[in-house]
């Protein structure tokens, strides 16, 4: 499962750099992708 989350991520950022995905719709998707052991910086 962790290289599927990866993947996702990953594909996420491209599309962002690509200007195919506006950062603002991909925060919810990004934050389930987050990695639980990272702190959430406020």
């Amino acid at each position: 499962m962790p290289a599927y989350v990866a993947m996702a991520r990953r594909t996420a950022d491209r599309a962002i750099a690509a200007g195919r995905l506006r950062p603002v719709d991909a925060e919810r998707l990004l934050d389930v992708l987050a990695d639980p052991r990272q702190e959430v910086q406020a």
